[in-house]
């Protein structure tokens, strides 16, 4: 019997490098295409704002102001703490499609594999 399923998977074209007494041996896979798996996640920025922006004055008001008393309250440095959240990419994991005796399989797995995919293949008798 193991003979008759050695010879059925060699002519599928797969290439055994050993078949192990429990039925389990690796093998290689063609790596069709891979996407990164991505969710968006909060981010929270902490910085500094310093100069006129801070100071909240309406911008009419500023008009008439001497320009040199504005040069000189940026220049003092007065600066606030300013916490801002931003929204970033993750990289979950990545789906990874590819080509195995004759049949195409998608899975996700936590690594980009490149352009093959190690496999551990298993033959057992269906029931």
């Amino acid at each position: 019997m193991k003979s008759i399923l050695l010879i059925l998977l060699i002519s599928l074209g797969i290439q055994l490098e050993a078949l192990a007494e429990d039925g389990w041996f690796r093998d290689q896979a063609r790596v069709i295409r891979v996407e990164p798996v991505t969710r968006r996640v909060p981010v929270l920025l902490n910085r500094r704002v310093c100069g006129p922006a801070m100071e909240r004055e309406p911008v009419a008001a500023s008009i008439g102001e001497d320009i040199r008393r504005q040069r000189q309250r940026w220049e003092r440095g007065r600066c606030r703490p300013l916490q801002e959240t931003v929204y970033r990419d993750r990289i979950d994991g990545y789906r990874v499609t590819y080509r195995y005796a004759g049949r195409t399989v998608t899975t996700t797995l936590d690594h980009d594999p490149g352009s093959e995919l190690s496999l551990e293949v298993g033959i057992g008798v269906a029931d």
